[in-house]
């Protein structure tokens, strides 16, 4: 039997290094099993206690979905709530996500998702851009709103020419940026200290 020497950068390790590695190793390795053990026993003083955070909340609906009687729970759920409105959907998170595909289905619900993958981007909130666009991928139907009803003319035609210049001003090619128009009734104008009209975009460097 041989035992190949681990290197690092092409260099073989020191017995010290060695060491130092695989107490790294084992290290890491507890802490994962530490993070397990109190997230389960978290869950288990919540529940002696009838109490729940807002993620157990979503954990515990999650679980019963995917449990046994999953589909007699999303059943009676559909039925209650024959149609939903998600606003924000860009702040949705995979999990949020399962328990309304688990309950909504990939259709023959009424389920309408209103949300910007240009927010989702920055992961307010734990936003999941993946989510998004999976979820969009399964919409039936995209509609998209083409005029901005709360901004001056002005601040809308800027953000349109610096947006609108770039092929992919948002990295990703499957988020695309929309010009829009301006709303059609005149929007007061702005005022800084005092002075009013002033620039309505503004880059600072």
């Amino acid at each position: 039997m041989t035992i190949e020497q681990p290197v690092a950068l092409g260099v073989p390790l020191t017995g010290v290094q060695l060491i130092e590695a695989s107490f790294e190793a084992r290290l890491g390795a507890l802490r994962q099993v530490l993070l397990e053990e109190a997230h389960a026993a978290l869950k288990e003083r919540l529940r002696e206690a009838r109490l729940q955070t807002y993620d157990a909340l979503l954990e515990n609906i999650y679980d019963a979905l995917a449990g046994p009687r999953g589909e007699t729970l999303a059943a009676l759920l559909r039925q209650r709530y024959p149609a939903a409105l998600i606003d924000e959907f860009q702040d949705t998170d995979p999990l949020q996500y399962a328990i309304f595909r688990r309950i909504y289905g990939d259709g023959g619900n009424a389920l309408v998702l209103v949300g910007d993958p240009k927010q989702a981007i920055y992961s307010f909130r734990g936003a999941d851009l993946h989510t998004y666009l999976k979820a969009r991928e399964r919409c039936r139907r995209v509609h998209t709103l083409h005029q901005n009803q709360r901004s001056v003319a002005g601040l809308v035609t800027g953000l349109n020419t610096l947006f609108g210049t770039h092929a992919h001003p948002f990295r990703l090619p499957r988020i695309a940026f929309t010009p829009v128009r301006a709303p059609d009734l005149p929007r007061a104008a702005l005022v800084e200290l005092g002075r009013s009209d002033p620039a309505p975009l503004r880059v600072f460097l």
